[in-house]
């Protein structure tokens, strides 16, 4: 028996699992560790891999499956909304990246074809980079985050048309190609929304109360997809987003979402451990002004098209600079253009080379670059006030003034509620009618829904300062925080208090370290609601164990019941 596939996938894992813990330790990203491990265990490092092809299988089923899980946490409307700004957009960038490289590429002595080979690499921009790293930083529902998602797919579905043009240029007038592309798209949505509204949800309401065959037909979905777009020669990734998207509606959605993330990353962590396993340095041979125009590409010209592209689309200029410096790095597509250029000889060694480079290099600094936003933009933000007060001085962001309901009044001694999940909404809907309150989200749909209920409500992220004015922070009364970021939470307690000691701040807490957290940046009170779940069952028990009556237990149980009813009618 031929052991070979499966030694390597080990390597890969306990490569992927021993650089993590490195990083986890070092507080650096975890898709950084990865894609070191494969540098490490490449060609380049320890050759420690001896079936490199089967293992770029399995990464792109990585790939599938981070797009199966983004189809399940996408709301579809939330997407069609915006869907004039994700294409318009999407291919204004695309064609203005490929055009501004194919003429700084041909002045300097490259070919045409080899020029646009080069374009359309540093024109695409990585769903699977951007989708992990805003399901890590919790910003997937954010309109930002969406219109992050929805350019990322557009052009992830361009790049599956280019690639037979490119390879077989003749084809661009083939009406029967196009039709044939059309029609298997069409066959895909068509079993998907056949599986949405008459299949999916009677199985999953019989099989709910089964763990494992709950699992098992969210595996089936995704592989089914897969296995239909294979067939009709459509792009197994784009397969998997739509068949996610046929569960994204559903009320099972989010358990479905909770079930595959270990699936997820476990083949994801392969993807990018393959990527590190791609580079090497037969870009030697380049010359240092091409290398330095591909970096430029990624981290200037890219990240500019999107900032002034999401002006356009409505959003403020820091949620602007966040979808630049998010989509600025090359795609996993772009690993795909390279090696057909390569094998079809479009493309020279030492540009195949230097475009690994720069993808792979690209991809890992895109985390950093998302997580320090903030400190980016306060930056750019003064040297552009100093050189450009005029346009500093101009407002934009139509579509994010839209998702705030703020009546003219100046709040005081009001509630402001930060975070409207599940606890948030409670609280909310509980004052709503006694208190005055203002509540504050970056989800976009659920600030849409409070505000066509009427209730206060801004959009925006818990420590944005410019929030905190439009909300009356330094004039309320009580400050309470549902966000389950402890460290955001706390570094907003600490600010909040100096701008109004006076303030009582209560926030939640998942375990004991977060809670004393909490405490030491000097909140009033702080939830475990775990904690406070668990105290009232062992009271119950230990009332019933004392007097084994079963009454008060059964009267709960009743208005319990009756409530549950009263929120899922």
């Amino acid at each position: 028996m031929d052991l070979t596939l499966l030694m390597d996938l080990g390597i890969v894992i306990i490569s992927g699992t021993l650089m993590g813990c490195v990083a986890k330790l070092l507080k650096q990203p975890l898709l950084i560790a990865y894609i070191v491990a494969g540098i490490i265990i490449s060609p380049m490092g320890l050759a420690l891999i001896t079936s490199p092809v089967e293992i770029a299988i399995l990464a792109e089923l990585g790939v599938a499956f981070l797009l199966f899980t983004i189809g399940i946490q996408s709301n579809f409307s939330q997407l069609f909304k915006l869907k004039n700004a994700i294409i318009i957009g999407a291919l204004t960038q695309v064609i203005a990246t490929t055009g501004i490289v194919l003429g700084l590429m041909q002045f300097v002595g490259i070919g045409f074809i080899e020029s646009l080979y080069l374009g359309l690499i540093l024109a695409f921009s990585s769903t699977a980079i951007v989708v992990k790293q805003l399901s890590n930083m919790n910003k997937i529902s954010t309109l930002h985050g969406r219109l992050i998602v929805g350019f990322a797919l557009v052009q992830d579905t361009l790049a599956i048309l280019l690639l037979p043009l490119l390879a077989a240029p003749q084809m661009l007038f083939s009406l029967s190609w196009a039709g044939s592309l059309f029609l298997s798209f069409m066959v895909l949505a068509s079993i998907a929304f056949l599986l949405n509204r008459k299949i999916l949800p009677k199985l999953l309401n019989r099989f709910d109360k089964t763990p494992e065959l709950f699992y098992l037909i969210l595996l089936s979905c995704c592989f089914a997809f897969i296995y239909l777009s294979d067939l009709l020669n459509f792009p197994i990734v784009v397969g998997a987003f739509i068949g996610g998207l046929a569960l994204s509606s559903l009320p099972y959605s989010q358990e479905a979402s909770s079930r595959i993330i270990g699936f997820r990353d476990f083949f994801a962590t392969i993807f990018f451990v393959s990527l590190g396993m791609q580079v090497s340095l037969s870009f030697f041979g380049i010359p240092v002004a091409i290398l330095l125009l591909m970096f430029l590409v990624v981290y200037l010209i890219n990240p500019l098209i999107y900032f002034f592209i999401s002006l356009g689309s409505g959003l403020k200029s820091k949620s602007a600079l966040f979808v630049g410096l998010a989509l600025g790095q090359a795609s996993e597509f772009s690993f795909i253009l390279a090696n057909q250029g390569f094998r079809l000889g479009q493309l020279s060694a030492g540009m195949f080379s230097a475009s690994i480079l720069v993808i792979t290099v690209s991809m890992a600094s895109t985390p950093y670059l998302m997580e320090h936003n903030k400190g980016i933009y306060s930056f750019l933000n003064k040297i552009g006030k100093r050189f450009f007060p005029q346009i500093c001085r101009k407002k934009f962001g139509e579509k994010e003034k839209r998702l705030e309901y703020l009546p003219k009044k100046r709040f005081k001694k009001h509630t402001v509620i930060i975070g409207v999940g599940v606890l948030g909404q409670q609280i909310t809907s509980a004052l709503k009618e006694t208190n005055t309150i203002i509540a504050v989200d970056h989800d976009s749909e659920i600030v849409q829904k409070l505000i066509e209920k009427k209730i206060p409500v801004a959009y925006g992220e818990a420590d944005n300062e410019e929030m905190w004015q439009k909300t009356g922070l330094a004039k309320a009364r009580i400050l309470l925080l549902t966000i389950p970021d402890t460290e955001t939470a706390a570094g907003v307690v600490r600010k909040v208090k100096k701008i109004n000691p006076e303030i009582v701040a209560i926030a939640k807490a998942k375990n004991f370290k977060d809670a004393l957290k909490l405490y030491k940046n000097e909140a009033d009170y702080v939830v475990l609601p775990e904690i406070i779940g668990s105290n009232i069952l062992l009271k119950h028990l230990a009332y019933f164990l004392e007097t084994g009556h079963r009454n008060r237990i059964s009267n709960l149980q009743d208005e319990f019941i009756t409530y549950l009813k009263e929120k899922t009618s």
